[in-house]
């Protein structure tokens, strides 16, 4: 009887086994959702890049098609993403796990850490690009007659690195909230700003540094426009930065050294050879070498698109 009563039970109905049911498809229908959304977008920003590539190297030439590419390797998305210990990625688990349970000040005491991190790296690398800003023309093998434009472009991303890492934090925000069509929004109108102002440069025969400038700036418009959609999202829920306390210091310098690790692998593997090829042959090999890699660089990075859709929801979970 006892065994009967046993079987009976495993299979008998329970109520919470329809809500988990309902969740589980709540939570596969938006990381569907999300997905699709990241590439899409990503789509689209792709194919604005490959348009924009072949009309710069048929204005410009392969080498200073190449010291465009070299200059946005000296940013956080570049070979420089070994300063980014996760920004973006510890800011959106702070949020989304605050989101589950509700504990606001926890998420303001950690999102506090984030920053006051991501703005003293920002201005310490910052400073150090500006102060070996001509060191770095002659690593990269800058012929003369551009020496002085790719020196300014070096120095104007210094001064702007300082604000690209906490853009980073900020972008973590928003994905915490999953508010995917909107980043992804920002992100598109971003991409079309710049390949207006690209298009129009070539077309109206500007120096191929104004193209480097067109990008730092559309960067800061994204950056800028996710500082005002974090700071609508946190205030709608009354999250304010708190006091960061040793155990929040704690958390997030160890969620930190996690993705440091990954970052620094990450970007050793995508950014060391175009950095070493411009060290060691010159600008014009670099502009070769991005041609050639572009589409397999593309797969690659829309295959990252779930990961970045799975991540607030796994934190949500956890």
């Amino acid at each position: 009887v006892g065994f009967e009563h046993d079987c009976g039970s495993a299979g008998a109905y329970h109520p919470g086994d329809a809500q988990v049911l309902v969740l589980t498809v709540v939570m596969f229908r938006t990381l569907f959702a999300n997905t699709t959304i990241n590439m899409i977008a990503f789509a689209f920003t792709a194919f604005v890049s490959f348009l924009l590539v072949p009309l710069i190297v048929g204005r410009y030439g392969l080498t200073e098609f190449g010291l465009i590419m070299l200059a946005r390797i000296m940013l956080p998305t570049g070979a420089l993403a070994i300063f980014d210990f996760g920004f973006s990625e510890v800011a959106t688990q702070a949020v989304a796990a605050a989101r589950e349970s509700g504990n606001w000040r926890r998420a303001g005491r950690e999102i506090a850490v984030l920053a006051a991190i991501a703005v003293s790296v920002g201005v310490l690398v910052g400073a150090l690009m500006a102060i070996f800003t001509l060191p770095l023309t002659h690593l990269f093998n800058v012929p003369n007659v551009h020496r002085p434009d790719f020196a300014a472009i070096i120095l104007v991303s210094g001064f702007c690195f300082a604000l690209f890492l906490p853009g980073m934090l900020l972008d973590g925000i928003v994905k915490g909230f999953e508010a995917f069509k909107v980043l992804r929004g920002v992100e598109v109108v971003c991409s079309v700003g710049y390949g207006v102002a690209a298009l129009t440069i070539i077309f109206m025969g500007g120096a191929y540094a104004w193209i480097a400038y067109a990008y730092i700036v559309s960067m800061l418009v994204r950056a800028a426009a996710l500082g005002g959609l974090s700071f609508r999202y946190l205030k709608g829920v009354g999250m304010r930065l708190q006091r960061p306390d040793a155990e929040a210091r704690a958390h997030v310098t160890r969620r930190c050294r996690l993705f440091a690790g990954s970052k620094l692998l990450g970007a050793s593997e995508t950014q060391a050879a175009p950095l070493l090829i411009g060290a060691l042959i010159s600008p014009a090999a670099v502009g070769l070498y991005d041609i050639s890699i572009r589409f397999p660089r593309f797969l690659k990075t829309v295959l990252s698109m779930l990961n970045t859709a799975v991540l607030p929801l796994a934190s949500r979970l956890d």
